[in-house]
């Protein structure tokens, strides 16, 4: 859902942006990710989230479950790269909140290492 590049490394201006799960933005991500499900259901597509890892100064849990929840109450496969292996490693990072090309080679080979991915991908039932 993240369709910002916020060019700022100051983590409470992040936080701020993207953390507050009250917001009537919030609502309306939750009706088009629905909306989205539905639709991708509707031509046997199987839809997918992935929470991409942001640097451990911004993560907050509560909003991750809260992404997590909504996929899980929708029938989607989450999937929350926030690990200590790549969040703690400022060296993974573009900004505080978008991997470099190092972040995204290790959050590849996470995903690659979790055998519920894999086997989305596996033609094998799930």
């Amino acid at each position: 859902m993240d369709t910002i590049v916020f060019k700022t490394n100051n983590a409470s201006a992040v936080i701020k942006q993207y953390f507050d799960t009250t917001s009537y933005e919030v609502k309306e991500a939750k009706n088009a990710l629905y909306e989205l499900n539905r639709l991708c259901r509707g031509v046997n597509i199987q839809l997918i989230a992935i929470q991409t890892p942001v640097y451990q100064s911004i993560y907050r849990k509560v909003t991750f479950d809260y992404s997590k929840r909504l996929c899980a109450d929708a029938g989607i496969p989450f999937f929350d790269l926030n690990t200590p292996d790549i969040d703690n490693n400022l060296g993974n990072f573009w900004n505080l909140d978008h991997l470099n090309t190092k972040g995204v080679h290790w959050m590849t080979q996470a995903l690659l290492a979790d055998t519920a991915f894999v086997q989305l991908f596996s033609g094998q039932p799930h």
